[in-house]
């Protein structure tokens, strides 16, 4: 329903982005269908203490270039999220609490809270991992995520590719195309016509 504004996965908190965005990045920490916490880019977390985190991260997983993902990825994407600028629709509400974010080894992640907070790993699950060296190249489209980026019309339409050297689950599809219909008799016109084959936001009238 809501057309993507852009496809930088720190620029801006909004349900029209997310929606798509999710398909191309991952997050340390994932919500599963009944919003409880699950490993995703970080099989394992541990509070050392009431205020130290360390974070153990997946191996083998992969960029969608094919280069290995690594803490120091993870290092710069929470430093860029909390070097954008702040408001309410900013990623940088969730990471205002971290004082410090450390490499302890290549999958090993510390981060330091500036007072004890256990909602940080809740925090977490909101940030988009990011490639170091390509974030700020311009090139934040490379994902781990399970589709890759093949085009994006504003306004339009965004083609995903399946990713076939995801760590996850084998996504069902080969590939994807998401239509942006803002108006919702139109959405539901082109499901009835079989232009689409799943539309959201359906409203009370057209049940």
């Amino acid at each position: 329903a809501a057309p993507l504004q852009t496809l930088d996965p720190h620029e801006r908190n909004a349900a029209g982005n997310n929606s798509v965005i999710d398909h191309i990045f991952d997050t340390l920490i994932a919500r599963d269908s009944r919003e409880a916490l699950r490993p995703a880019l970080a099989e394992s977390w541990l509070a050392r203490d009431a205020t130290t985190w360390d974070f153990k991260l997946r191996r083998g997983v992969l960029w969608h270039d094919g280069t290995p993902c690594t803490a120091d990825d993870v290092i710069a994407s929470l430093s860029r999220a909390a070097a954008l600028p702040d408001g309410a629709s900013s990623f940088g509400q969730f990471t205002r609490r971290i004082e410090s974010v450390g490499r302890v080894d290549s999958h090993t992640l510390r981060i330091k809270t500036r007072h004890p907070y256990p909602l940080l790993v809740h925090d977490l699950a909101s940030i988009r991992i990011v490639q170091a060296s390509a974030a700020d190249a311009g090139a934040w489209h490379l994902g781990t995520g399970p589709y890759k980026l093949k085009q994006f019309v504003a306004g339009k339409f965004v083609l995903l590719e399946r990713n076939d050297n995801y760590w996850g689950a084998r996504p069902a599809w080969q590939s994807l195309k998401l239509r942006f219909i803002a108006d919702a008799a139109q959405r539901m016109a082109a499901l009835l016509a079989g232009e689409v084959q799943v539309i959201e936001d359906v409203g009370d009238e057209q049940l």
